[in-house]
């Protein structure tokens, strides 16, 4: 069995600003003083934890977490492409507000809908992040059998795992705090939910 925390990075100038950043990087999008905090935070309560390896998504907010965690424990991270945010292509640089009124009204809408709908053509479904966030997880467990792995990510790929193996739906737009993480246990095609840190489920 392996065992992988995904873990959100902390706080970017970005999210001060209520700022859509999806998987665009921009170098100036670095952590706050409380994101480095939040990343120092998470490193000290996950100390005392065997991991073996330490993956981040290629973008800054991510690095930079990773970075403080993986001192705390000796270790260099490394890039892992396919753990970066969803996709939200030309929604990328909008303010929430301006994204979410291009959205239509999700209470309306199936499951399925909400898996597949784009408020723009070039974002990524919630469907296909959904189905690339499983390939990462599988695909990190494969690497390392019986091994505990960090995996510094996002709250939209954490949340699209976790939607997946809970009975909580997209449409509850469950959420995930800066630095808080999902604890996952992988054995063969099997993954669970052993542990969460600072997840909600907005009102």
């Amino acid at each position: 069995m392996t065992t992988i925390y995904l873990v959100r990075h902390g706080q970017s100038v970005k999210n001060t600003k209520k700022i859509v950043q999806g998987n665009a990087d921009d170098h100036t999008n670095v952590l706050t003083i409380q994101g480095r905090a939040q990343a120092q935070e998470v490193a000290n309560l996950l100390k005392g934890v065997d991991v073996t390896k330490i993956y981040h998504s290629p973008l800054t907010r991510a690095q930079e977490t990773a970075q403080i965690i993986a001192a705390t424990h000796h270790m260099l991270p490394e890039q892992y492409k396919l753990l970066h945010e969803k996709k939200q292509g030309s929604m990328q640089g909008l303010r929430h507000e301006e994204m979410m009124a291009k959205f239509c009204d999700w209470s309306l809408m199936t499951e399925d809908e909400r898996l597949d709908v784009k408020a723009v053509p070039d974002e990524e479904s919630q469907r296909e992040l959904r189905s690339r966030a499983l390939e990462v997880v599988f695909d990190i467990a494969q690497k390392h059998p019986n091994d505990t792995v960090f995996a510094v990510t996002h709250g939209g790929f954490i949340r699209a795992i976790y939607t997946y193996l809970s009975d909580k739906t997209l449409g509850e737009m469950w959420s995930v705090d800066n630095c808080g993480y999902l604890k996952l246990e992988v054995k063969g095609d099997k993954m669970d939910i052993s542990e969460t840190s600072k997840l909600s489920l907005k009102e």
